[in-house]
């Protein structure tokens, strides 16, 4: 139940918000209302609001804030990471690390979800600490999506360039709306949680361990997705790719893995480890190559598949970061330039295996 609670200052937050001490876990999900997988502490019966946006390219994926009839305390909340604390800002308290918060995408509205509602997305709030994130995560899942053929949750790139009065602030804002996937009928369980580890180990648990364990609950099919998905996670360079970034849902006595998400590059923010958890088990190596994830993964998929899935990258990514408005952000096309480095770099080394 640790793993339901919101991670690092927004856990503190939400400690203060309802007055317990940060540390006192079972206290603070008593007020947990908006958890992943629809868990509540509340017995109120929630109405469902159908997310009916339909996204079917990359570009449909790219909208502005005039796009859209948005809620204006929602609007102002949009500054939350470069505006001075304000209590008054409405966060869900989702699990994880980034601010987000829990809205309603209906019939060209965006809002804020209200008590007696369920969310049918979540908002992911512009991060200072991690510039242009969002913009990342939108092109890597569109792209894992449409050109891989993964199971990708729908996702939307929401640029705010209205700059509304701002006098500490002169600069667009990215932020990313992702439809939530856990609202279906089945339990929802992190992998972190389902193998028994807590937010706080997230990344001891290795890529050998996680096959080793899932084997208990995904049959072969499911496990080759995995490994799809760890795949690519490397080849785009998120070093943040933890058992707490993958999830399955469980529906009767079938487990199936969720829609894939969080996928980032992470070595334009310097940490450049290739996945950020170790790959073998008793290892605390988290710097291994290509050729040594391919070597564990052969188990679970085809080499010829991965082979093709790095083909793919290779021919059609640049394209999608063309595609991508960088230039509407003030270092946009310094980071540009970071991620086609970084792909670069990753691209033209394999590596030599390990023994």
């Amino acid at each position: 139940m640790e793993n339901l609670l919101p991670e690092g200052i927004n856990k503190e937050l939400y400690a203060i918000k309802n007055n317990i001490s940060v540390h006192n876990h079972f206290a603070l999900l008593r007020y947990l209302d908006d958890a992943f997988g629809r868990i509540s502490t509340s017995n109120r019966v929630k109405k469902e609001v159908q997310f009916d946006m339909q996204i079917d390219s990359y570009e449909e994926s790219i909208k502005y804030v005039e796009d859209f009839e948005i809620e204006e305390s929602l609007l102002q909340s949009f500054e939350y990471r470069y505006a001075p604390k304000d209590k008054s800002i409405k966060l869900s308290y989702l699990s994880g690390q980034q601010p987000k918060t829990s809205i309603i995408v209906n019939k060209g509205h965006i809002r804020f979800a209200q008590q007696e509602e369920h969310s049918n997305a979540i908002l992911k709030y512009s991060n200072k600490d991690f510039y242009l994130i969002n913009v990342l995560e939108n092109m890597f899942l569109n792209f894992a999506k449409l050109e891989l053929g993964f199971d990708v949750s729908a996702t939307l790139l929401l640029i705010d360039r209205q700059l509304r009065k701002r006098e500490f602030l002169r600069e667009t804002l990215d932020m990313l709306i992702a439809k939530r996937f856990d609202d279906i009928d089945g339990d929802y369980f992190e992998i972190n949680t389902l193998l028994g580890y807590s937010s706080k180990e997230k990344y001891r648990l290795s890529v050998e361990e996680v096959f080793d364990g899932m084997q208990n609950y995904l049959n072969e099919q499911e496990l080759e997705k995995l490994a799809k998905f760890y795949y690519f996670n490397f080849l785009v360079g998120n070093g943040d790719a933890h058992a707490k970034n993958f999830s399955v849902i469980k529906q009767g006595n079938i487990y199936k893995l969720s829609p894939l998400y969080d996928v980032v590059n992470t070595h334009i923010y310097g940490f450049t480890y290739p996945l950020g958890i170790p790959l073998r088990k008793r290892s605390f190596d988290e710097n291994f190559c290509e050729k040594d994830l391919i070597f564990l993964l052969r188990d679970y998929i085809d080499v010829n598949v991965l082979d093709a899935m790095r083909e793919k990258v290779v021919q059609r990514m640049e394209d999608y970061i063309d595609s991508t408005p960088f230039a509407e952000f003030e270092r946009g096309n310094v980071v540009k330039q970071k991620l086609l480095d970084s792909l670069e770099r990753i691209g033209s080394r394999r590596g030599k295996r390990h023994k």
